[in-house]
């Protein structure tokens, strides 16, 4: 996973140097933060418990992920196909912080511009 990573440096660098997380230290996939956190030469943030106002963007696109998959949703048991086009839908929405482009539009524009 952090090969993956590493691949997407200037993605990440061009975005942002922090990354913010739910108090997660109890959590396996936080586990490796640090050395994340050095390959990428990015700070990690970890919110505090119960302070969903530390955690705008996450919690915005839970709402958003919401209105795709009920809460009973079972992941385990889901078509890959109806997720992914349900994650494909939740990255072709117009965001109002991101100038109303959407993040595909971005994440479009930024590969092309490393491929100039």
């Amino acid at each position: 996973m952090l090969q993956l990573l590493l691949r997407l440096r200037s993605v990440c660098s061009s975005l942002q140097e922090y990354s913010s997380h739910d108090n997660s230290s109890h959590r396996k996939e936080f586990s490796y933060h640090e050395k994340i956190s050095k390959a990428l030469s990015a700070h990690v943030y970890f919110a505090h418990p119960y302070s969903s106002w530390e955690r705008g963007l996450y919690e915005n696109t839970n709402g958003l992920f919401g209105q795709y998959f009920p809460k009973s949703t079972a992941f385990k048991k889901a078509e890959q196909a109806e997720v992914s086009r349900e994650l494909k839908r939740l990255n072709s929405r117009p965001r109002k912080d991101l100038n109303f482009k959407t993040s595909a539009q971005l994440m479009g524009e930024h590969w092309a511009s490393l491929a100039a």
